[in-house]
Protein backbone atom coordinates (compact mmCIF):
# COMPACT_ATOMS: atom_id res chain seq x y z
CA UNK A 1 0.00 0.00 0.00
CA UNK A 2 1.48 3.37 -0.96
CA UNK A 3 1.43 6.34 1.45
CA UNK A 4 -1.36 7.88 -0.65
CA UNK A 5 -3.43 4.65 -0.56
CA UNK A 6 -2.91 4.43 3.23
CA UNK A 7 -4.20 8.00 3.65
CA UNK A 8 -7.26 7.30 1.50
CA UNK A 9 -7.93 4.10 3.44
CA UNK A 10 -7.74 5.95 6.79
CA UNK A 11 -10.02 8.79 5.67
CA UNK A 12 -12.54 6.29 4.30
CA UNK A 13 -12.61 4.46 7.65
CA UNK A 14 -12.97 7.80 9.46
CA UNK A 15 -15.87 8.99 7.28
CA UNK A 16 -17.69 5.68 7.71
CA UNK A 17 -17.39 6.04 11.49
CA UNK A 18 -15.04 3.07 11.89
CA UNK A 19 -12.30 5.11 13.60
CA UNK A 20 -12.37 8.25 15.74
CA UNK A 21 -10.58 11.56 15.11
CA UNK A 22 -7.96 10.59 17.68
CA UNK A 23 -7.37 7.22 16.03
CA UNK A 24 -7.11 8.92 12.61
CA UNK A 25 -4.35 11.20 13.92
CA UNK A 26 -2.47 8.30 15.50
CA UNK A 27 -2.71 6.17 12.34
CA UNK A 28 -1.71 9.08 10.07
CA UNK A 29 1.58 9.31 11.98
CA UNK A 30 2.15 5.55 11.77
CA UNK A 31 4.17 4.00 8.99
CA UNK A 32 2.28 2.08 6.36
CA UNK A 33 2.27 -1.62 7.33
CA UNK A 34 4.63 -3.63 5.18
CA UNK A 35 4.01 -7.33 4.71
CA UNK A 36 6.84 -9.53 3.51
CA UNK A 37 6.08 -12.74 1.70
CA UNK A 38 8.23 -15.83 1.82
CA UNK A 39 9.53 -16.58 -1.68
CA UNK A 40 9.02 -20.30 -1.09
CA UNK A 41 5.26 -19.89 -0.68
CA UNK A 42 4.50 -18.57 -4.16
CA UNK A 43 2.10 -21.44 -4.81
CA UNK A 44 -1.00 -22.07 -2.77
CA UNK A 45 -1.79 -25.64 -1.85
CA UNK A 46 -5.49 -26.37 -2.24
CA UNK A 47 -7.36 -28.17 0.49
CA UNK A 48 -9.81 -30.95 -0.43
CA UNK A 49 -12.84 -28.63 -0.31
CA UNK A 50 -11.27 -26.27 -2.89
CA UNK A 51 -12.46 -28.40 -5.80
CA UNK A 52 -15.96 -28.54 -4.34
CA UNK A 53 -16.01 -24.74 -4.00
CA UNK A 54 -14.83 -24.30 -7.60
CA UNK A 55 -17.61 -26.62 -8.79
CA UNK A 56 -20.10 -24.55 -6.76
CA UNK A 57 -18.85 -21.30 -8.33
CA UNK A 58 -19.22 -22.88 -11.76
CA UNK A 59 -22.84 -23.85 -11.04
CA UNK A 60 -23.68 -20.45 -9.57
CA UNK A 61 -22.15 -18.50 -12.47
CA UNK A 62 -22.89 -20.79 -15.41
CA UNK A 63 -25.70 -18.65 -16.87
CA UNK A 64 -24.83 -16.09 -19.53
CA UNK A 65 -27.41 -13.66 -18.14
CA UNK A 66 -27.10 -13.00 -14.42
CA UNK A 67 -30.27 -13.78 -12.49
CA UNK A 68 -32.18 -11.01 -10.77
CA UNK A 69 -32.03 -11.67 -7.05
CA UNK A 70 -34.53 -9.83 -4.88
CA UNK A 71 -32.89 -9.18 -1.54
CA UNK A 72 -35.71 -7.37 0.18
CA UNK A 73 -39.22 -7.08 -1.21
CA UNK A 74 -41.35 -4.00 -0.59
CA UNK A 75 -44.44 -6.18 -0.44
CA UNK A 76 -45.36 -9.84 -0.60
CA UNK A 77 -47.26 -10.85 -3.68
CA UNK A 78 -47.51 -14.44 -2.49
CA UNK A 79 -46.95 -15.96 0.90
CA UNK A 80 -46.24 -19.66 0.83
CA UNK A 81 -46.81 -21.87 3.83
CA UNK A 82 -44.94 -25.12 3.67
CA UNK A 83 -44.41 -28.19 5.75
CA UNK A 84 -41.73 -30.75 4.92
CA UNK A 85 -41.01 -33.95 6.81
CA UNK A 86 -38.61 -36.79 6.09
CA UNK A 87 -38.65 -39.36 8.83
CA UNK A 88 -38.07 -43.05 8.43
CA UNK A 89 -38.34 -44.35 4.91
CA UNK A 90 -40.68 -41.70 3.56
CA UNK A 91 -41.04 -37.99 3.01
CA UNK A 92 -43.72 -35.43 2.39
CA UNK A 93 -44.07 -31.75 1.70
CA UNK A 94 -47.08 -29.49 1.57
CA UNK A 95 -47.11 -25.95 0.21
CA UNK A 96 -50.02 -23.56 0.15
CA UNK A 97 -50.26 -20.06 -1.24
CA UNK A 98 -53.74 -19.46 0.16
CA UNK A 99 -55.48 -20.45 -3.06
CA UNK A 100 -54.12 -23.88 -3.73
CA UNK A 101 -52.66 -26.73 -1.70
CA UNK A 102 -49.85 -28.71 -3.31
CA UNK A 103 -48.30 -31.78 -1.72
CA UNK A 104 -45.82 -34.57 -2.37
CA UNK A 105 -45.75 -37.90 -0.52
CA UNK A 106 -43.34 -40.73 -1.35
CA UNK A 107 -40.80 -43.22 -0.05
CA UNK A 108 -37.06 -42.83 -0.39
CA UNK A 109 -35.48 -45.19 -2.91
CA UNK A 110 -32.90 -47.76 -1.89
CA UNK A 111 -30.14 -45.43 -3.14
CA UNK A 112 -31.07 -42.91 -0.41
CA UNK A 113 -31.54 -45.25 2.57
CA UNK A 114 -27.94 -44.79 3.77
CA UNK A 115 -28.16 -41.00 3.83
CA UNK A 116 -28.41 -39.26 7.20
CA UNK A 117 -31.72 -37.92 8.54
CA UNK A 118 -30.26 -34.41 8.20
CA UNK A 119 -29.63 -34.98 4.50
CA UNK A 120 -33.12 -36.42 4.00
CA UNK A 121 -34.77 -33.46 5.75
CA UNK A 122 -32.77 -30.94 3.72
CA UNK A 123 -33.11 -32.83 0.42
CA UNK A 124 -36.88 -33.00 0.89
CA UNK A 125 -37.02 -29.23 1.39
CA UNK A 126 -34.74 -28.54 -1.58
CA UNK A 127 -36.67 -30.87 -3.89
CA UNK A 128 -40.00 -29.32 -2.86
CA UNK A 129 -38.65 -25.85 -3.63
CA UNK A 130 -37.10 -27.02 -6.92
CA UNK A 131 -40.49 -28.41 -7.94
CA UNK A 132 -42.24 -25.16 -6.99
CA UNK A 133 -39.65 -23.12 -8.90
CA UNK A 134 -40.03 -25.38 -11.94
CA UNK A 135 -43.78 -24.68 -11.88
CA UNK A 136 -43.10 -20.92 -11.68
CA UNK A 137 -44.62 -20.69 -8.20
CA UNK A 138 -41.67 -18.97 -6.44
CA UNK A 139 -41.52 -15.81 -8.53
CA UNK A 140 -42.02 -12.77 -6.30
CA UNK A 141 -41.90 -14.79 -3.10
CA UNK A 142 -39.71 -14.76 -0.04
CA UNK A 143 -38.73 -18.09 1.49
CA UNK A 144 -38.84 -18.19 5.27
CA UNK A 145 -37.61 -21.42 6.83
CA UNK A 146 -38.80 -22.64 10.21
CA UNK A 147 -37.41 -26.03 11.19
CA UNK A 148 -36.62 -28.07 14.26
CA UNK A 149 -33.55 -29.49 12.49
CA UNK A 150 -30.59 -27.31 13.51
CA UNK A 151 -28.36 -28.77 10.77
CA UNK A 152 -30.84 -27.86 8.04
CA UNK A 153 -31.30 -24.41 9.57
CA UNK A 154 -27.54 -23.85 9.70
CA UNK A 155 -27.08 -24.97 6.08
CA UNK A 156 -29.93 -22.74 4.89
CA UNK A 157 -28.90 -19.59 6.73
CA UNK A 158 -25.09 -19.81 6.67
CA UNK A 159 -24.88 -21.21 3.17
CA UNK A 160 -22.10 -23.61 4.08
CA UNK A 161 -21.42 -27.10 5.38
CA UNK A 162 -18.33 -29.27 5.76
CA UNK A 163 -20.39 -32.19 4.43
CA UNK A 164 -20.10 -32.48 0.64
CA UNK A 165 -23.62 -33.84 0.20
CA UNK A 166 -25.16 -31.09 2.35
CA UNK A 167 -23.03 -28.49 0.55
CA UNK A 168 -24.43 -29.74 -2.76
CA UNK A 169 -27.97 -29.18 -1.42
CA UNK A 170 -26.99 -25.66 -0.38
CA UNK A 171 -25.81 -24.90 -3.92
CA UNK A 172 -29.04 -26.36 -5.33
CA UNK A 173 -31.18 -24.17 -3.08
CA UNK A 174 -29.09 -21.07 -3.89
CA UNK A 175 -29.54 -21.65 -7.62
CA UNK A 176 -33.33 -21.77 -7.28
Amino acid sequence: MTDNQWGIYLHDRFHRGKISTEELEIYKNTEVPVYKYDNHSSMLKPVPISFLCLKAFHRLFETNIPPIVVVRTSMFSVILYGIAEASGGGFSSTISDGNELRYRVANWGSDKENHSPNWREFANLVEALEFEAGEGKLSGTTIVLATYNSTVESCFYTGNSASEILFDLIIRIRTI
